[in-house]
């Protein structure tokens, strides 16, 4: 996938990931229009500290394409506009992506979309991990912890997909075990399978609890899984990695960053899982990046840049 530095001609974005093999960023994989037609090459912008962007997305939303194999991706033949927002295939590539089963897996019942989806995770060590996603704020006070459960082939690239501050390899296994066993944590120890992205906006720019309290709290939930003998915790349980460093320079802001999905416009001060945060003069942008992707992005000029929102936006 070719990198560029710069998006000077309407863009329509793919994706919107992390790469961890050998550096670690964040970026957008996107295609660039040709007169009337996009491209089917793929190109990829690194998302680095510092770069300016000024963009505005349209309201239309296009098919991303699908993963016909493990590291590949083609995108939409039929460049598919899609009437519901709030997906991002259409009919056609989701049944065509060959790894779809994963997002409905409970780990009771193998269900293979396809055979090598089938040999992944029959094959390949997979990741049982215990994650810290920050907590609830009401205004800037902290209420609650939010530590939840999961399971990943790559856990690295998933944890900081996700936003995680701390995270720990819990056990690793191959097959359903490791999603039947985080759907069972879970339930038993109220952990959270999945966080909402309304609740990683409010915290951006928080003051969360210090590397110590966390691991206080770690070791907690650790004790418990490990009375529930539900699993036997890996050697390396007690590893707990800080994946702050990763995310950029985001300051304390005392007040809320505001949301903006539809102009991406600013200095790029860093981005925590896939929340862009920008700073345009004195304010604080952030966009989420899973709400721009299958969407057109076109470079704005200067002059037709709109008033922006410069009051709490409510979430």
């Amino acid at each position: 996938m070719e990198q560029l530095e710069s998006i000077s001609t309407p863009i329509r974005v793919i994706r919107a990931g992390w790469r961890t093999k050998n550096k670690i960023y964040p970026y957008l994989a996107y295609q660039q229009l040709n007169k009337t037609k996009f491209y089917d090459k793929i190109y990829e912008l690194p998302l680095i500290e510092n770069l300016k962007l000024s963009l505005v997305k349209s309201e239309e939303k296009f098919c991303i394409g699908y993963e016909p194999s493990q590291g590949s991706w083609l995108v939409c033949p039929d460049q598919t506009q899609l009437l519901i927002s709030s997906v991002n295939q259409c009919e056609s590539c989701q049944k065509t992506d060959f790894f779809s089963c994963r997002v409905t897996c409970q780990g009771i019942q193998c269900n293979p979309k396809s055979l090598e989806a089938k040999a992944l995770c029959d094959t390949n060590e997979t990741s049982l991990y215990l994650t810290y996603i920050g907590g609830i704020f009401k205004g800037n006070s902290y209420q609650k912890d939010i530590f939840k459960v999961g399971v990943s082939l790559n856990p690295l690239r998933r944890w900081i997909e996700q936003g995680s501050f701390y995270s720990t390899v819990l056990w690793k296994g191959t097959g359903l075990k490791t999603r039947y066993y985080e759907h069972q944590l879970g339930q038993q120890l109220d952990l959270r399978l999945s966080v909402q992205q309304k609740i990683k906006l409010k915290q951006i720019g928080k003051n969360h609890p210090n590397e110590r309290d966390i691991h206080s709290k770690f070791e907690k939930i650790l004790e418990k899984i490990s009375n529930s003998k539900l699993i036997s915790l890996e050697s390396s349980y007690n590893k707990i990695t800080n994946l702050n460093k990763y995310y950029g320079g985001i300051p304390n802001i005392t007040r809320q960053a505001i949301v903006d999905n539809d102009q991406i416009s600013g200095k790029i001060i860093g981005v925590r899982g896939s929340i862009l945060v920008l700073q345009d003069r004195n304010s604080y942008y952030a966009v989420n990046l899973k709400k721009i992707v299958g969407h057109i992005l076109t470079p704005l000029e200067t002059k037709s840049k709109k008033p922006r929102q410069r009051t709490l936006f409510d979430f």
